[in-house]
């Protein structure tokens, strides 16, 4: 027996400035308002009026068939229960003879699209005139259909029976905002079928994956230079950072790297951008900073385990150089060769008789990371 709805009425008290306000003849208070009533049971739905004993239909619509006519995707019907005239229910009749299962179809919506991972709860109380059988769908809205299944089969009787789903939104699925109930399945009869106490609830929301930046000091106006090392073509291997005033873009701090003519192989000039963090195959990354040179200039880079410790010939392809400030970024998952590796080594020597300066600002290194919501 579906248990009824208490609603919330409150009593008010008319004060005045010395005490309790006392009506006579001549008082004009203002009339009382009641508050709206509010359904307890729609606590923590993303459907409206799921009780069925409001006349709010947002969220369910209907394929309906109306003495035998379809009546088009509409609201849905809220009626009395056959059973039961205390109770009310949505009732949606199905066709003889359909076309297609979703010939007949009601349709459970709510505001918001779900995003993949979400954990969702859906739940609901059903019953026909006859044994039925119904599949459901994903759709965004009503009739936008994305993929064949979403809550499973609803299997109906001629008594109340509930149904109860806990799942996760798979990538097929996101984006849906609607689960649809295909009511010309079984029977391939004209058949009543009636809807109560639904119950679509939002059970943890799936984490945002965001960017974390590990590079420190990667605007370059600080001093510390644990992430960027540079090695200049004829300081003979050297490791020496140099971080110049002015040399930036808009005249804020740049480190300059500066390559020299007669380079025997490419990696005698080289920027290395290290983080904290040590990349696992598949692992996605994103790599962005500003950059210029002198001259125009292409150069190769390589994954590396620490500046210098070499790991493997490619980390983010080519970067072309020009004598402008431009933005390069690269985005992408560390493949097999790639794992263990924590350092970017660009090569500035590729081009073994170009002796010129490289700037390099606002350097970002990032690894995915997943934020609750």
């Amino acid at each position: 027996m579906k248990q009824k709805k208490s609603f919330i009425v409150l009593a008010a008290l008319a004060l005045s400035a010395t005490g309790f306000y006392s009506c006579t003849q001549t008082d004009n208070p203002a009339p009382y308002v009641a508050p709206p009533e509010v359904d307890p049971f729609d606590e923590g739905n993303m459907v409206v009026n799921g009780s069925c004993e409001g006349t709010n239909v947002a969220n369910f619509f209907a394929n309906d068939y109306i003495d035998g006519v379809k009546d088009g995707t509409t609201s849905a019907r809220i009626v009395e229960d056959p059973a039961d005239p205390t109770n009310h229910c949505i009732i949606v009749t199905s066709n003889d003879n359909p076309s297609a299962d979703w010939d007949s179809q009601f349709f459970v919506t709510i505001d918001e699209p779900l995003g993949v991972g979400d954990e969702v709860k859906f739940s609901m109380r059903v019953k026909a005139d006859k044994p039925a059988v119904a599949s459901s769908q994903s759709h965004v809205l009503p009739g936008q259909y994305l993929i064949y299944y979403m809550v499973g089969d609803v299997n109906f009787t001629e008594e109340w029976t509930d149904v109860e789903w806990t799942g996760k939104i798979d990538g097929s699925q996101a984006g849906m905002q609607t689960i649809a109930f295909n009511l010309s399945q079984n029977p391939k009869e004209a058949t009543n079928y009636y809807f109560d106490n639904i119950r679509f609830e939002m059970i943890k929301k799936a984490p945002i994956p965001t960017w974390k930046n590990l590079v420190v000091n990667g605007d370059c106006e600080g001093t510390d230079v644990t992430c960027l090392v540079g090695k200049d073509g004829d300081d003979g291997g050297a490791f020496s950072t140099k971080i110049v005033d002015g040399a930036g873009v808009d005249g804020s701090r740049a480190v300059v790297v500066t390559s020299h003519a007669n380079a025997a192989e490419g990696w005698d000039t080289q920027f290395f951008i290290t983080i904290d963090h040590v990349f696992q195959q598949g692992e996605q990354f994103l790599f962005r900073m500003k950059c210029r040179a002198d001259a125009a200039a292409s150069a190769s880079t390589q994954a590396h385990t620490a500046p210098g410790a070499y790991k493997h010939w490619d980390m983010v392809g080519t970067i072309n150089f020009t004598t402008e400030w431009q933005t390069f970024e690269k985005r992408g998952a560390i493949s097999a060769d790639q794992a263990g590796s924590n350092t970017i080594a660009i090569n500035l020597n590729d081009d073994k008789t170009l002796a010129t300066k490289f700037y390099f600002d606002d350097i970002e290194f990032c690894i995915e990371e997943l934020v609750e919501q």
